[in-house]
């Protein structure tokens, strides 16, 4: 039986989740939400950790999500610690916030286990202020793979949901030449990206890519 059914039919109705069988023939034993180092106040970003039953394959699953305290009007949200959030991808404000925050902590947070989220920059803000067009929009969002256009101010995002672990750095780094002669109506997808670690054994999550 799922331990927490609004959160496990919110995750079954997200298009980036990849246990949904498990979701449907109830074999969810518990969904958890690790204690982030910047959990102060409102959550900005979850990683969630999906219990699977033992006679699973694959047991235990992770996942991210960027967050924002839920609005009164909305009404998709997922509970965490008591409090309603919902997917922070289209808030236009919400990684500016991310990113002055990783700014002001040295680009890197630990966590309590020794793990380490750190920024990594590939493109200069000074690159991205000359090639961003006026026509430039945020984009809805539905799905892991998706980027959002953006307008003054603002960063473009794509976030692999799916935490994979492996001893290797994630590849899918890339800059899309035919946007950017495109004067960026729609933005290229990476500017930096956020990796999970663990300097101890050398163990990477590949995370969100912005």
């Amino acid at each position: 039986m799922v331990p927490d059914k609004n959160t496990a039919d919110y995750l079954f109705r997200q298009r980036w989740c990849n246990f949904k069988e498990e979701i449907r023939l109830n074999k969810i034993e518990n969904i958890s939400f690790m204690s982030l180092p910047f959990d102060k106040g409102d959550k900005m970003l979850t990683v969630g950790k999906v219990t699977l039953s033992p006679h699973n394959e694959d047991p235990i699953r992770y996942f991210m999500m960027p967050v924002a305290k839920a609005q009164k009007d909305e009404t998709d949200v997922i509970m965490i610690d008591g409090k309603p959030y919902v997917d922070a991808l289209q808030r236009s404000d919400y990684w500016q916030k991310m990113n002055e925050f990783f700014r002001q902590n040295n680009n890197s947070v630990t966590f309590p286990n020794g793990w380490k989220l750190q920024y990594k920059s590939l493109v200069p803000p000074e690159f991205m202020k000359q090639h961003r067009s006026s026509a430039s929009r945020p984009l809805g969002v539905q799905q892991s793979n998706t980027t959002l256009a953006v307008g003054d101010n603002e960063i473009a995002f794509k976030l692999e949901r799916m935490l994979q672990f492996s001893k290797k750095e994630n590849p899918e780094f890339e800059m899309n030449e035919k946007l950017m002669r495109e004067e960026c109506s729609v933005m290229p997808k990476t500017y930096g990206y956020l990796v999970l670690h663990n300097p101890e054994n050398n163990t990477q999550a590949s995370s969100g890519i912005i």
